[in-house]
């Protein structure tokens, strides 16, 4: 039920994050821990034995749920705090659980695979609470039904096939169950709901076209209509005052797509946003008094000229600039925004914007900053550039002072790193983007909490039959034993790692030898003697020497306007790959793994097109899936630089076909310079690790 087309405006909804409201004792005790030097304990995010893991939404209780990617080719929910780790939350028999929605209480709701007797595998809605567990939600008469999001008082909205095969909204109460949303004609789609039970979405009419739709509690469905020049429309935010707030589509007489948001009152009407000059603009958020944030292009229209803005009906569109290019990235319930802005001269900076005191500069520990989110004291997080082979570091923002979070660990293992941090409760936690994977960072020590484990160091790449040597330092409390499992995946069994360790802390580590070449995600499971348990892990490339192919593992700088939907987003991009002929074989076999996790892609290739290899650059095409979503083409294109006495360099084109455009659309590009294309300067020079063209083997 999940198109290639959708992708936009599903990662604008999976990452939306609106202020909530804490209670007066939280509120309290977070502006105690603000006031003094405060240390955070680390946990770390992901189920054992996963590859990836991501990360969905934190709430203000400081609770997290995500979804880990398992070997076995499946995602798996799960909910996670300092005190209990991370906590598989299961499913409805199936395997796969896959969560789109949490709320201030802890109750997350998704989507579970079922087997039916048959065995054909189909998904329900589900709702999940600590206490309760996974509870079925049901459909409409058909096979399927997915829930996408659900309020404070426990009311959930969702998707679900009807008994004639046609797709519905939803909305789900413990009272009375799940009822159908009416539509425009056969079609309807919920995105989210306020504390009032008012849903939004969009419903395809008789005519075929998407409109965005207000479903009031007992009122029926209200079209909210599309601007004048444009052919569809859907609604994404709504506040709890009930003010809807979505964007409209077009394409102009050139055949260029156009975008503008828009808000509608029930007084107003849908109200034009309009744009700063360009041909599309779009909201990102809205706080609870009304305040819209969003990203606009120019007059130029380049996918890298952006301009991010505010909104009130007070105040109009107001642009939040430095002179270059800018993205709005987050907003409080004050109305502080946050983001990212590059000065005339091209220096990208963290700002922070509120409408008595302009644009500030929060300052850098290097070159370059960026700030992510913020939270009702007026915290910021982000990231800033660094001296040295880790790139860039986490900070938080407090008091007029840019803190580096690395600095600010009560008990850090080694190899652990905190590159930049994604996003903070009102709570006061912070999600944090390491070398180990995500983490929650919690002001304060817990009485019990899970092992902290650093990043796998591992002697990769290796050739097929050569041992792998892996390991990964922990710590815990001081009266905790340890024990660590690996999982190679590549199908063989797990197998216990050896400890070493003294007063809590120590180093797991193991080896195993592959027998066939690929792209394998190695994991290790560190349990301490009460139970609790703390997963990582890594890509390692292993090769065949005996054929011409390319392997590369590491990271590049993400630079400003490779993200097509927000071009100042910037960052870590972590890729691994392995690509070659197989002999007699007329197409490359191999993997190919890349995850932007500042803007929350995740790339996987599942099949190869091609591959061609001259000299020093290796270029390979293929299709994939990003974030879960099948229908998406790539273009891999690798320089080996130590052939000619420069850094290695990589590049990567994440692209789908949009029907109604009739071309293709790139949704991730790292090549700005077209110039380049085709030569050994083609791609970014990675920031670390390595990248190898092999020869034949004669």
């Amino acid at each position: 039920m999940v198109t290639p087309q959708h992708l936009r405006q599903r990662i604008r909804y999976r990452t939306q994050r609106v202020a909530r409201t804490l209670g007066p004792a939280l509120f309290a005790a977070v502006t105690a821990l603000s006031a003094a030097a405060q240390s955070y304990s680390v946990t770390n995010l992901g189920l054992a034995g996963a590859a990836i893991t991501s990360i969905s939404s934190i709430n203000p209780n400081n609770e997290v749920t995500g979804m880990s990617y398992m070997p076995a080719g499946y995602y798996r929910a799960f909910y996670a705090t300092q005190a209990d780790g991370t906590i598989d939350i299961g499913t409805l028999g199936g395997s796969g659980t896959i969560p789109w929605g949490m709320n201030a209480s802890g109750q997350i709701v998704g989507a579970s695979d079922i087997f039916r007797a048959d065995g054909l595998r189909i998904s329900h809605a589900f709702s999940w609470t600590k206490e309760g567990g996974v509870v079925d939600l049901g459909t409409l008469g058909g096979l399927q039904s997915r829930a996408i999001a659900v309020n404070d008082f426990g009311v959930i909205t969702g998707e679900s096939q009807t008994a004639d095969g046609k797709v519905s909204g939803f909305l789900w109460t413990k009272e009375g169950g799940m009822v159908a949303l009416p539509s425009l004609g056969n079609f309807s789609q919920p995105l989210t709901l306020n504390a009032a039970g008012q849903v939004v979405g969009y419903s395809r009419d008789a005519a075929g076209v998407f409109h965005a739709v207000l479903w009031n509690p007992g009122g029926g469905i209200v079209d909210l209509g599309t601007l004048p020049g444009t052919t569809r429309s859907s609604a994404e935010f709504i506040t709890d005052a009930g003010l809807v707030v979505g964007r409209t589509e077009g394409v102009d007489g050139s055949g260029n797509a156009t975008l503008h948001p828009f808000v509608y009152t029930a007084s107003t009407g849908t109200v034009d946003l309009g744009t700063l000059g360009g041909q599309s603009a779009w909201a990102v958020r809205v706080n609870p008094s009304g305040r819209v944030i969003g990203t606009s292009r120019t007059a130029t229209n380049n996918s890298s000229d952006t301009t991010a803005f505010t909104w009130t009906q007070l105040d109009g569109l107001v642009p939040l600039t430095f002179g270059g290019a800018s993205e709005a990235r987050g907003i409080n319930a004050s109305g502080q925004v946050v983001g990212i802005a590059a000065s005339a001269a091209g220096d990208t900076r963290a700002f922070s914007w509120t409408k008595s005191g302009g644009m500030v500069d929060l300052g850098s520990f290097g070159t370059r900053a960026g700030a992510y989110a913020v939270n009702r004291l007026g915290q910021v997080v982000g990231f800033s550039t660094v001296a040295g082979p880790s790139g860039s570091h986490a900070f938080l923002y407090e008091n007029a002072t840019l803190k580096d979070l690395n600095d600010h660990l009560s008990s850090k293992p080694a190899g652990l790193e905190l590159f930049a941090a994604d996003r903070i409760s009102d709570g006061g936690s912070i999600i944090a983007i390491t070398s180990a994977g995500f983490v929650l960072l919690s002001p304060g020590l817990a009485a019990t909490a899970p092992p902290v484990v650093g990043q796998i160091s591992a002697n990769d790449p290796i050739a097929v039959g050569v041992a792998l040597s892996v390991s990964a330092s922990f710590t815990d409390a001081a009266s905790d034993t340890h024990t660590a499992t690996w999982t190679w995946g590549d199908g063989t069994a797990p197998q216990a790692g050896a400890v070493s360790e003294a007063n809590g802390s120590g180093t797991a580590s193991g080896s195993h030898v592959f027998a066939a070449a690929g792209v394998y995600p190695v994991i290790v499971t560190v349990t301490d003697s009460t139970g609790l348990m703390s997963t990582v892990s890594r890509n390692v490339v292993v090769y065949d020497p005996s054929a011409g192919f390319v392997t590369g593992s590491g990271w590049i700088d993400s630079p400003p306007g490779a993200f097509k939907l927000a071009a100042a987003a910037t960052g870590r991009g972590m890729f691994s790959f392995v690509s070659k002929y197989q002999k007699g074989a007329s197409v490359p076999d191999g993997e190919t793994e890349f995850q932007f996790q500042a803007a929350n892609l995740e790339f996987h290739s599942d099949a190869y097109d091609w591959l061609v290899v001259a000299g020093a650059r290796a270029q390979f095409k293929g299709i994939g899936t990003l974030n879960g979503i099948g229908g998406y083409r790539f273009l891999l294109t690798a320089v080996d630089g130590a052939t000619l006495g420069a850094d290695d360099r990589f590049r990567i084109k994440i692209f789908y076909y949009d029907a109604v455009l009739d071309r293709d659309v790139v949704v991730y590009d790292n090549q700005l310079n077209s110039g380049a294309e085709g030569t050994v300067q083609e791609g970014t020079a990675i920031g670390g690790g390595s990248i190898v063209v092999h020869a034949a083997k004669k």
